[in-house]
């Protein structure tokens, strides 16, 4: 919780001190058109809470999810839909929050579960074999995660299958 404290109050600070760039590592740099006016820090004091109460909410209830914490950074999500409902007060916060799980991956938890899936899977190996298939396994699936972000369990078991066939080749097992 004061993690998230924390990043909402840096949120904050970028926000009325710039632009919005909304920067993201796992992606390309912003253009110039995207870039977004200082609109939180011009909002009254009582819509800023309500707006903080709300992106606390919905980091909250992505922490308690089951799997969404695995695959998408709640923090990140948490504190973009902070700078989001600025912008548009009106929009959905389930349209918001399907956006910003496409732009908030957790590139380490996914490599991290398809690694752990691959170690249930792959006892018919030895240790060895096994150890640098799954790593293999980890690395191909967090980074096709990477380069296209889903939001939905297909997607995921897609990336996993994918991951452990491009091993299986590039192993020659």
């Amino acid at each position: 919780m004061f993690r998230f404290l924390t990043i909402l109050t840096c949120a904050f600070c970028i926000i009325s001190t710039a632009a919005i760039a909304q920067p993201d590592l796992f992606s390309t740099n912003p253009k110039d058109d995207d870039v977004q006016p200082a609109i939180f820090p011009s909002l009254p004091p009582d819509i800023q809470d309500a707006i903080i109460a709300e992106a606390e909410t919905i980091r909250n209830r992505c922490m308690t999810r089951s799997s969404m914490p695995i695959y998408h950074d709640c923090d990140c999500i948490g504190a973009k839909f902070l700078e989001e409902r600025a912008i548009d007060p009106e929009i959905h916060q389930n349209v918001i929050v399907d956006k910003l799980l496409l732009e908030c991956p957790n590139i380490p938890g996914v490599a991290g579960e398809a690694y752990n899936g691959c170690k249930r899977t792959s006892g018919h190996l030895e240790y060895k074999t096994a150890e640098a298939f799954c790593h293999c396994v980890g690395n191909e699936a967090a980074k096709s995660f990477k380069a296209h972000p889903v939001d939905h369990l297909q997607g995921y078991q897609g990336y996993m299958i994918s991951a452990r066939g491009a091993c299986t080749k590039k192993l020659g097992l």
